[in-house]
């Protein structure tokens, strides 16, 4: 506040002063209360006045017509600001935090462009939103203790929330049922499986059963083998990983070839209108397997090497349980006598599996379960870490011990195992070729052309059919045979 007086002044000379109040926010106006002081009544100029923000001079007059002045200053709070900015990418459902940077006095709160309220103090604020699509964010409204923000004035900034949704399968095939190619045991298999979602979602594919394998895309246009095949089909993005799962199943509908011997030609053996003939039984052989091992309740089939059928069992059981079920499935635990048969049961081992040796009869002194043992049959291949220890407690034989390689032999205690099972047979099922029509190898085939069709069957069914000719041919000169000679006696007279 500044006092001047002007005029002739008796007394106490005049002088002004001033209160006020100031305005609450900008845009406001406050109040300036005009008093004067000395000077001679009465007073003009006095009394509480309305004011804009900023400086004003103001001047009172006394009966003498002497003046003073007095200048007001009105100040006012300042309006709340709200900067915005950033962005934030979530999955739909789901929500974020926005961060406001602020100014303002005690609680701060407004909304944001979509309604979203919030509230804190500054310097900062975190407001969570939930957007159901991809959206742009500013600040609508702002109000502190004291003011309102005026938009757009104070309020800047945007922030983008980009919103994401999971994978869905917008095409999944169904079951797929081919035949297999031409000459081959497998078929190209083409399908199509789309799925939406964003981002894009990233498909991998897995083969299980028939055939197996996995990698990017769907798979389509792989090669499948014969049987079943489950495919998997994944789509992965950000927010989720839903699956496609169908089969495909590729069935062999193609006859075997089979193969006749080449036409014979023969002559009649003498004497006689036929000729015995013997031919060479016709081969048949597939594009798929012409052998298969059959199958044994509680066994998976392994394979057949050295004339011999080998099983894994599906469940586990003790030394003895193994050995008394592998019997009565019509084998025993498989019986190891060389390096070539080790290694062909090992490729069937993953963890410990029983084999068909023990030494619970003589410490020390393994034997097989048909009797024989290492020794006796030249080979054997104990783990160093699990060899006979003359330990009382593992006297019975396992491949795939932990401490040792898989197709190492270790002693062990009598728990509950998979096994090994050795049929001494082939036990299998195999392609036929049988007598169609005509006569078998080893007939007496009459004189002429005679047709010989053989037909082959392969492991599911299918059948094709050779013919070939026998020819028989008579190259004997006729035997002739005449009469007996006979005397004629001419009795007439002459």
């Amino acid at each position: 506040m500044s006092v001047q007086v002007l005029g002739s002044q008796t007394g106490s000379p005049l002088s002004a002063g001033e209160t006020h109040i100031n305005a609450t926010c900008p845009g406001d106006l406050g109040s300036a209360t005009i008093s004067a002081t000395g000077g001679t009544e009465p007073y003009s100029g006095t009394g509480t006045f309305p004011q804009a923000i900023g400086t004003q001079q103001y001047t009172v007059t006394d009966a003498n017509n002497c003046t003073a002045t007095v200048s007001v200053t009105i100040t006012s709070n300042a309006r709340p600001t709200a900067a915005i900015s950033g962005t934030a990418s979530i999955c739909s459902g789901a929500s974020t935090p926005l961060s406001l940077a602020v100014t303002g006095v005690g609680t701060i709160s407004g909304t944001l462009s979509d309604g979203t309220a919030f509230s804190g103090t500054a310097p900062t604020i975190m407001v969570n939103v939930s957007p159901t699509m991809t959206t742009t964010y500013t600040v609508a409204t702002l109000m502190d203790a004291n003011c309102a923000a005026i938009p757009p004035t104070g309020l800047t900034g945007s922030a983008v929330v980009t919103v994401n949704t999971a994978p869905v399968f917008s095409l999944c095939p169904g079951a797929q049922m081919v035949n297999t190619a031409v000459g081959f045991c497998n078929a190209v298999v083409t399908y199509t499986a789309t799925a939406t979602g964003m981002p894009t979602p990233a498909l991998t594919y897995a083969f299980t059963g028939a055939t197996t394998g996995s990698g990017t895309g769907t798979g389509s246009g792989s090669t499948f083998e014969k049987g079943t095949t489950t495919v998997t089909v994944t789509a992965t993005n950000i927010c989720g990983t839903p699956t496609c799962v169908f089969t495909v199943t590729v069935t062999d509908d193609e006859g075997p070839a089979i193969t006749c011997p080449d036409d014979i030609m023969v002559n009649t053996e003498p004497n006689l209108c036929t000729a015995v003939v013997t031919y060479t039984t016709p081969t048949v052989a597939d594009d798929c397997s012409c052998q298969s091992v059959n199958t044994i309740t509680g066994y998976t089939a392994i394979g057949v090497f050295g004339g011999h059928t080998y099983y894994k069992s599906n469940g586990t059981a003790d030394f003895a349980t193994s050995q008394a079920n592998a019997v009565t499935a019509g084998g025993h635990l498989v019986i190891i006598g060389s390096a070539a048969e080790n290694a062909f049961v090992a490729a069937a081992v993953s963890v410990e599996t029983w084999i068909g040796l023990s030494d619970v009869a003589t410490e020390g002194s393994p034997v097989w379960v048909d009797g024989s043992t290492p020794t006796g049959l030249g080979y054997s291949n104990f783990c160093t870490a699990g060899g006979a220890d003359n330990n009382p407690a593992r006297d019975w034989a396992a491949m795939g011990q932990a401490n040792c390689a898989t197709a190492e032999w270790a002693f062990r205690n009598n728990n509950a195992r998979p096994s090994i099972m050795e049929v001494d047979n082939v036990n299998t099922t195999n392609c036929t070729a049988v007598l169609f029509s005509g006569l078998a190898s080893g007939s007496a085939f009459p004189e002429g052309v005679n047709t010989v069709t053989w037909r082959g069957t392969d492991l599911v069914g299918n059948t094709n059919d050779c013919s070939f000719e026998v020819t028989v041919t008579d190259n004997q000169a006729p035997t002739v045979t005449c009469p007996a000679n006979t005397t004629v006696i001419n009795t007439n007279a002459g």
